[in-house]
């Protein structure tokens, strides 16, 4: 299968590796990609059934953090407003 990987700073690559597979009974496996079905207008994923990516750790993308890169640290939702880390954050 293809992954998206981080290549270096705004440059991101695909590569072929083995597909996943489940290993414990609370498991699940997502696809990160989703279709748009409505954004506002100062979205920049504008169009009805475009695929954009869903990374596992949200952000705003309008403060000084997520302007600068450390979306990480978004200012606008609360600490570990993420999801697919499982017990690195919690259930």
């Amino acid at each position: 299968m293809r992954q998206l990987a981080f290549v270096k700073p705004r440059v991101l690559g695909w590569h072929e590796v083995p597909a996943p597979c489940l290993e414990r009974p609370r498991q699940a496996i997502v696809a990160p990609v989703a279709a748009v079905v409505g954004s506002g207008l100062a979205s920049a994923a504008s169009s009805r059934g475009e695929l954009v990516a869903v990374p596992a750790q949200i952000s705003c993308g309008d403060y000084d953090r997520c302007r600068s890169g450390s979306t990480a640290f978004c200012r606008s939702l609360p600490p570990n407003s993420m999801y697919g880390l499982g017990p690195t954050v919690g259930d």
